[in-house]
């Protein structure tokens, strides 16, 4: 039988065609475990969660010993908001050999309310892969929930010349440095002719520490669970538009009214 291919690295959503073919693989084929998890990869692209947990909670009985089975169960899992399967499955993928796991192990924890754990798991992470944003942003949301904030900027001091996500670490970055009330840092990050209107909005005095806060404790820094941008329907992409708090919206408000003051 002839597989369908499509390039699943920019989260193409199978058609029920694709769907149809691969199920039909991978029942005949119960010995080929990179059919079923194929099979279970296009059902999580495809948002359709229950059924691709159910499968791959069969496979990894069936293949207890691939560690690739246990990961997409794990990101499945969290998708679901499943924690506690997913922090199963996601150790079970670490200890199989799949190290880049432990950023959606941490988040797992995060979200399972263990946060200590999950910052010591990002820590490592961090230490190991500091590409690794998802093992960022829980550490920086663990921080930031505990006040140490300066434990931010020193984490975000530390990371940014050993990474290419620049951006999430330059949000967590000036927030922190807001709260703290470093100006100084604030002026080396950002560019203020190019990012400051000349009017001064119609805010309270203490609006810009109040709105750092709402941006370090907002879901908005957090990385989408699913690595495919289309994938889950937990994905966060898709809820971008709606993820300002009412700081946030109050900001946008009176930006809209004071536009042509904006250089």
């Amino acid at each position: 039988m002839s597989l369908p291919q499509w390039d699943s690295s920019y989260g193409y959503m199978p058609s029920s065609r694709a769907l149809s073919l691969l199920r039909d693989a991978a029942s005949k084929a119960s010995g080929r475990a990179d059919l079923i998890l194929r099979y279970a990869e296009a059902l999580h692209d495809s948002d359709q969660l229950a059924e691709a947990r159910d499968v791959l909670k069969c496979a990894s009985v069936d293949f207890p010993s691939d560690p690739n089975i246990q990961f997409l169960l794990g990101r499945v899992a969290a998708d679901m908001g499943d924690p506690i399967l997913a922090i199963s499955a996601l150790r079970n993928a670490i200890e199989g050999g799949i190290a880049a796991a432990a950023g959606e192990l941490a988040d797992a924890l995060y979200d399972a309310g263990s946060a200590d754990e999950a910052l010591e798991v990002a820590s490592q992470e961090l230490m190991a892969r500091p590409d690794n944003s998802r093992a960022f942003v829980v550490a920086a949301n663990v921080l930031a929930a505990q006040g140490q904030f300066y434990d931010v900027l020193e984490l975000c001091r530390r990371l940014r010349s050993r990474t290419q996500h620049w951006t999430r670490i330059l949000v967590a970055e000036v927030a922190a440095a807001a709260i703290v009330g470093d100006n100084v840092l604030i002026s080396q990050l950002v560019d203020r002719e190019h990012w400051f209107a000349d009017a001064v909005l119609p805010t309270s005095a203490d609006f810009s520490k109040r709105l750092a806060e709402e941006i370090l404790g907002s879901k908005a820094l957090s990385a989408s669970r699913a690595v495919k941008a289309t994938a889950g329907k937990e994905a966060r992409i898709r809820q971008l538009s709606v993820q300002g708090g009412p700081l946030g919206q109050e900001d946008r408000k009176s930006t809209r009214l004071n536009s042509s003051h904006v250089k």
